[in-house]
C-alpha cells in the first residue's frame, strides 16, 4: 500500500492527481469527457492499445479521463494504489464479490449490513452456490466468534463499520489480523465514514468499497460506487468482471462526484459536529428509548470509535417505543426529509425495517439484532437548533 500522504487531506481532495487536468486549454476545473470512443493515430497504435501494450483510451467502457481522475483521487485519499469506479454502490459491491467468490466458497459477513447487500448475499450469491454466515462484531471474544464461523471453504470476510443502520462498529485491525492468518481476503464498506474519517487499508484491510452516491458526492444528484485496493488486484477486477459486465460509472456522474468531493472535509466536519449535538438531544428525550451514535460515551464501542475513526460522521439511529412509532414520527416532520439514501446536504430520515432494510424478514431482523422500532437519521448541513426543533415537535406527536 501507499505511504501516508505527505500533503494534507483537504489539499489532496482539491489537487490530487491534477497533472492531467487539461494540458491543452488550461482549465482550472476537471473537464468532462462525454465521448464513447477515442481516436488512434494509426492502426498499429489501436492494436497496441487493445493488446494493452500501450497506455491510452480505447472505449468508454474500458476507461475515460473523467472517470480515471476520480478513481486516482479516491485511491490517493484512501491510501490505496488504485481504484475502479462503478455505476452504483451495489454495482461496486456485487462486482467485487462476484470476482472474489466462486461456487462452493464461504463468505463470513458482519451480521448487520446494508439491506441491498444482504439481499445480494442471500439471493444471487447463494443461487450461484456460495454460502454465507454472519458474526456478531460486539462479541466478548471476537476471535472465538470468527473461529466459530470459519470453514475450510471460507474465502472472504465482509465488514461494514459503522453498520447500517444501528451503527455497530467492527474492529478493523483485529479482523484483518484474524483473516490474514487464515488466508481470507477482507472487504470493508466505508461509505458511512469516507476516507476523511476512516481509512480501512491502513488497518490491513484488502479492499475498501464506497457508495459514492452518499458523502463522497454529497449533493444527492448522482449515483456511483468505487472499489479501492492494490494496483494488480484492481486491474484483475476490471478485466475479469467490470469490462465484461459493463458496470461502469458514467463520465458525467464522475464529474459530479469530483465536484462534490472538493468540499468533503468541510462537509464531514459539519455533519459530525451537528450529529453529535442532535444525538445528545435525542439521548435526553423521554420518548426516545435508545440512541446509537459512536460519538456518544454511551455507545458500547465508543472507545473503538475513538481508536479507528477520526470523527463520528453524520449518521444517527434511535429507537422509539414501537415499530409503529417510527412512521408516525416521519409523517410529522417538516425540515427532516422523508427519504432513503444518506450523506446529502439536507437531513434525511427513514424507517429501516420498512424501507432500506425491507429485505430482512421479522425473523432475520431479530437474528441480525435489527430493532424494528429504529429510525435512521442522516444529519445534513442545517443548523443544529433547527433540526432539534423539528425533531422535538415531531416527537410530541408520537
Amino acid at each position: 500500500m501507499k505511504k501516508e500522504q505527505e500533503q494534507g487531506f483537504t489539499t489532496q481532495v482539491i489537487h490530487g492527481h491534477n497533472e492531467k487536468l487539461d494540458p491543452v486549454h488550461g482549465s482550472t476545473t476537471p473537464p468532462l469527457y462525454l465521448n464513447t470512443a477515442f481516436l488512434f493515430e494509426n492502426a498499429d497504435q489501436g492494436a497496441r492499445r487493445f493488446a494493452r501494450e500501450e497506455e491510452g483510451y480505447v472505449y468508454a467502457r474500458m476507461g475515460n479521463p473523467s472517470v480515471e481522475m476520480l478513481e486516482k483521487r479516491l485511491a490517493l485519499l484512501e491510501n490505496g494504489e488504485a481504484a475502479a469506479a462503478f455505476a452504483s454502490g451495489m454495482g461496486a459491491i456485487s462486482s467485487l464479490l462476484l470476482h472474489l467468490a466462486q461456487p462452493g466458497d464461504h463468505i463470513i459477513s458482519v451480521r448487520e449490513i446494508y439491506g441491498g447487500t444482504y439481499a445480494f448475499f442471500e439471493g444471487q450469491l447463494k443461487r450461484m452456490g456460495c454460502s454465507i454466515t454472519y458474526f456478531n462484531p460486539a462479541a466478548p471474544d471476537l476471535e472465538a466468534e470468527l473461529d466459530a464461523q470459519y470453514t475450510s471453504h471460507s474465502r472472504v470476510l465482509y465488514l461494514e463499520t459503522p453498520s447500517n443502520p444501528s451503527l455497530a462498529l467492527v474492529d478493523l485491525e483485529a479482523c484483518s489480523r484474524w483473516a490474514h492468518k487464515r488466508g481470507l481476503v477482507t472487504v470493508v464498506d466505508n461509505t458511512f465514514c469516507t476516507p476523511y474519517l476512516q481509512r480501512p487499508l491502513n488497518f490491513g484491510i484488502d479492499w475498501s468499497v464506497h457508495s459514492t452516491t452518499k458523502y463522497l458526492n454529497g449533493h444527492g444528484d448522482c449515483v456511483g460506487g468505487v472499489v479501492i485496493g492494490t494496483e494488480p488486484a484492481i486491474q484483475a477486477l476490471r478485466q475479469e468482471v467490470q469490462w465484461h459486465f459493463g458496470n461502469v460509472l458514467s463520465p458525467f456522474n464522475a464529474w459530479l462526484t469530483l465536484r462534490g468531493l472538493q468540499t468533503l472535509s468541510l462537509r464531514m466536519a459539519r455533519h459530525s459536529e451537528t450529529a453529535l449535538t442532535v444525538a445528545r438531544f435525542l439521548e435526553e428525550h423521554p420518548k426516545v428509548q435508545r440512541v446509537h451514535y459512536p460519538g456518544l460515551p454511551s455507545h458500547p464501542q465508543h472507545e473503538l470509535a475513538q481508536k479507528q475513526m477520526a470523527g463520528f460522521s453524520g449518521m444517527i439511529s434511535f429507537s422509539l417505543a414501537s415499530r409503529e412509532a417510527g412512521p408516525r414520527l416521519l409523517n410529522n416532520l417538516q425540515l427532516c426529509l422523508l427519504a432513503v439514501s444518506l450523506g446529502h446536504v439536507a437531513t434525511l430520515i427513514e424507517h429501516p425495517a420498512s424501507m432500506s432494510h425491507a429485505a430482512y424478514s421479522e425473523e432475520e431482523c431479530r437474528a441480525a439484532g435489527l430493532d424494528t422500532a429504529l429510525v435512521r437519521l442522516s444529519v445534513g448541513l442545517e443548523e443544529a437548533t433547527d433540526l432539534i426543533a423539528d425533531l422535538e415537535q415531531g416527537l410530541e406527536k408520537v
